[in-house]
């Protein structure tokens, strides 16, 4: 199968939302895309900020159409703000530049994202690799630098 399952989507917000309580991570929103940047499944627990699910839409869309993660975004959009500004208008103001949105594959297919908001970068990150890892599936490391 080459395509991300919404079975999959759940299982990955499922996974997320398990380790969050475990590790004391603030209350977050989760949200996976299929490799085209679709959404499949969006999840925000319940005293997350208002945004946080927007934001954690955005990212995993961010992660998806770009080709990498959010964090590796951030890292080449900083000291090229006129050239993030040009993307963002092609990209109707949905790129997001911060920790926390990652690829998803099976083997060696991306499949889709995965993204957290709403606590520190870190623990977004860590919430985001524990949850794909815990549903059977694997982080598509970043090329890019």
């Amino acid at each position: 199968m080459t395509r991300l399952t919404t079975d999959e989507a759940l299982a990955i917000i499922t996974a997320a939302r398990a380790y969050r309580r475990a590790s004391g991570a603030p209350p977050l929103a989760y949200a996976v895309v299929d490799d085209g940047g679709h959404l499949l499944a969006v999840a925000r627990d319940e005293s997350a900020g208002r945004l946080r699910a927007e934001i954690a839409i955005n990212k995993a869309w961010s992660a998806a159409v770009m080709g990498f993660s959010t964090e590796t975004l951030a890292r080449q959009t900083t000291g090229y703000e006129n050239w993030f500004a040009s993307l963002q208008g092609a990209a109707g103001g949905r790129l997001f530049a911060s920790a926390g949105g990652l690829r998803v594959r099976r083997a060696e297919t991306v499949i889709g994202a995965f993204a957290v908001a709403g606590g520190a970068s870190a623990e977004d990150v860590a919430v985001a690799r524990q949850a794909i890892e815990a549903a059977g599936l694997a982080i598509a490391e970043d090329t890019h630098t």
